[in-house]
């Protein structure tokens, strides 16, 4: 009897194993311009409906039944790319993340009334 349950446990392992390998899958790496590889971005693939964050070495994977053609990365500070790839099977993708064009100083003037907020007496 344990026998057979060890069979048809490692019988069960081993259909999870293959069923993995079957679909279609992607992995990769998202950098900065300066190659500085991003943690935590965020890489969707919006026809399965899945997303993922980068590793604190930039990897990502990502996996479905369906087949998917655009990934959309993301992340604080950069700008927002999408990719155009060809995933039947397996595939790599390397992406480079541009930073966003921010302003360096902000300068505030104008002109107003004085203006007093506080207890005072009534006269």
């Amino acid at each position: 009897m344990r026998s057979f349950f060890l069979i048809v446990l490692c019988s069960f392992f081993s259909i999870m194993s293959e069923a993995q390998h079957h679909g279609n899958h992607i992995h990769g790496v998202v950098k900065n311009d300066l190659g500085t590889p991003l943690f935590s971005a965020k890489v969707m693939a919006p026809q399965i409906k899945k997303s993922v964050f980068t590793d604190t070495l930039g990897n990502f994977y990502l996996s479905g039944n369906k087949s998917f053609d655009t990934l959309i990365v993301s992340s604080f500070g950069y700008v927002t790319d999408t990719i155009i790839v060809n995933v039947t099977g397996h595939a790599q993708v390397e992406a480079v993340l541009e930073p966003s064009r921010t302003l360096g100083k902000v300068k505030v003037k104008g002109e107003g009334r004085d203006a007093h907020i506080g207890r005072g007496i009534a006269k």
